[in-house]
């Protein structure tokens, strides 16, 4: 389970590109492919250097004004797909 002091980053493998206000990933070694709207995408932006899952809140808390129970909740379930979809790796607490 994902908590606010969990570390992630993004993997290197995937490759990505901006698509107007969106990113698209591709996953040669997962053969997948994915898109993230406006918000998915800066999530990605954020996940360049390895962060903690309550840093990324903050920041997005502050440029989307969102509240941190929600933000928590609705990033840790993003970032879990992300994980099972192993476009992200997570660092042990």
């Amino acid at each position: 389970m994902l908590r606010g002091s969990t570390v992630v980053v993004r993997r290197s493998e995937p490759l990505s590109a901006e698509a107007g206000e969106e990113i698209v990933i591709f996953s040669a070694e997962q053969g997948s492919y994915h898109a993230f709207g406006t918000t998915g995408s800066r999530i990605w932006e954020l996940l360049e250097e390895p962060t903690s899952i309550s840093a990324l809140c903050g920041t997005l808390g502050s440029e989307y004004d969102v509240d941190e129970q929600r933000c928590l909740r609705e990033v840790s379930s993003f970032l879990e797909e992300l994980r099972q979809a192993k476009l992200i790796e997570v660092r042990p607490d």
